[in-house]
């Protein structure tokens, strides 16, 4: 008892805690010349002359003796504590013979080389060139990633801009650019009723840019779905202040086509030229049975088709294309009148230059297409266009001889239409001379 109280007060004294193992003094300062981590096995006190592995530091002879005689070995533990404390660095997984490291020596000046040499070891593994070439491969790999990220940003901007376009024409000033625009007139119908000749025509004027073939993109799924930049795409390259003008004919009878596009340009100028209803039916069939003909496919004749029982069929979708009345009023729905133009089919056929002077004014041209830029070819028995220097007449497939139809049938079909002629002149404010 009086041993145990002994120790106690001894280990207050001299400030070592007292649990097994390792001992260390309270309150005093880690050698200087000692490097912290310089052995894993010990951890070693912010304040204290001896550290967790009995190793003093900076103490005095005569500490040690004292201590010596107090029943401490020399490495700073009780000598009846020694086999209890490799028992506990077994446990832990220390031993005596770690790689690398040895058991600490009276010579503090042994540990700070032994330290040394292995940071130097150490420094020389980091600053290995295969360290080096590694760490900087990885970096120009991020730098690849980064680069490659920014310009697929980038070629997303400049896909969904318009992209201006140097003109190569060497009639325009090497200082012009052009880009794609969306149409600012479009030629919405009717079918079979002159829509090609009215585009040819107004392409004639200086100021005029027209897609070379039907767009087809407001009236078919497939293609208003890829977008207005694929929409763009189709147009002709045009210079600040041209007219972009699109035909497609199937715009006028389709029902979602008005709302469509009022949605992508509400201030779109229309024009819509018309004929007889009744011949422009018969002109439709014809191109039908012409393009069966050559695919070697059956038909029908036309009066089979259009007569049910000796009555008109009002399902026959050339019929249904005919009722020009039911169509125009989808349009007028959402265009004011002002903003749609009706081409007389007929009188553009007889005489072109006065509808073309109305097509200028309601586009708002210059005056620039004149009488001279039409001649009439006797041998296909309509006019053609001139244009410094250069004839141009409609394809082969226009003016084709109508497929034959009865007069008895032609005339129920006149009289079939007679009301719903008479609905649209009140419409549009025009009267036509049709049957």
């Amino acid at each position: 008892m009086a041993r145990g109280k002994s120790d106690k007060l001894s280990n207050k004294a001299g400030g070592l805690s007292s649990s097994p193992g390792c001992q260390r003094r309270r309150g005093a300062v880690r050698d200087k010349f000692t490097p912290r981590g310089a052995f894993p096995h010990c951890t070693y006190p912010r304040n204290g002359a001896i550290n967790m592995c009995g190793r003093k530091m900076g103490v005095v002879d005569g500490s040690t003796k004292r201590k010596e005689s107090e029943g401490w070995n020399t490495e700073g533990r009780r000598k009846s504590e020694d086999e209890s404390s490799e028992r506990v660095r077994a446990r832990r997984g220390y031993s005596g013979d770690i790689p690398h490291i040895r058991e600490p020596s009276e010579n503090w000046s042994e540990d700070l080389k032994q330290w040394q040499s292995t940071a130097v070891v150490y420094q020389r593994v980091c600053a290995h060139p295969l360290v080096t070439m590694f760490w900087t491969l990885l970096l120009a790999l991020i730098l690849l990633l980064v680069l490659q990220a920014q310009l697929y940003v980038c070629l997303r901007e400049l896909r969904s801009s318009t992209i201006p376009v140097i003109s190569v024409n060497p009639n325009e000033t090497t200082n012009s650019s052009t880009s794609r625009r969306i149409p600012g007139a479009i030629i919405i119908g009717v079918r079979k009723g002159g829509t090609r000749a009215l585009l040819e025509m107004l392409n004639l004027h200086p100021d005029v840019e027209v897609a070379k073939a039907e767009v087809h993109y407001f009236n078919m799924d497939e293609n208003f779905q890829k977008g207005l930049d694929w929409y763009r795409a189709q147009m002709p390259l045009t210079l600040a202040g041209q007219v972009t003008v699109e035909k497609t004919p199937g715009y006028f009878t389709a029902p979602v086509v008005p709302a469509r596009m009022w949605s992508v340009n509400p201030a779109v100028k229309l024009l819509l030229i018309v004929r007889d209803p009744a011949e422009r039916l018969v002109s439709d069939y014809t191109q039908v049975l012409h393009n069966r003909i050559q695919q070697n496919k059956p038909y029908q004749p036309l009066e089979e088709l259009l007569l049910r029982r000796g009555h008109i069929n009002p399902n026959y979708k050339a019929l249904q294309r005919s009722l020009y009345h039911q169509h125009l009023a989808r349009w007028l729905a959402l265009f004011p009148r002002e903003q749609i133009h009706i081409v007389d089919g007929e009188a553009l056929i007889r005489d072109p230059f006065p509808e073309l002077q109305k097509a200028e004014k309601f586009l708002e041209l210059p005056p620039r297409i004149m009488p001279d830029n039409f001649y009439f070819n006797t041998t296909k028995g309509f006019y053609c266009l001139l244009s410094a220097g250069h004839d141009k007449c409609l394809d082969e497939s226009k003016g084709r001889p109508h497929a034959p139809l009865s007069n008895e049938a032609f005339q129920k079909l006149c009289r079939f239409l007679r009301l719903p002629n008479q609905i649209f002149f009140r419409m549009t404010g025009q009267n036509f001379d049709w049957c």
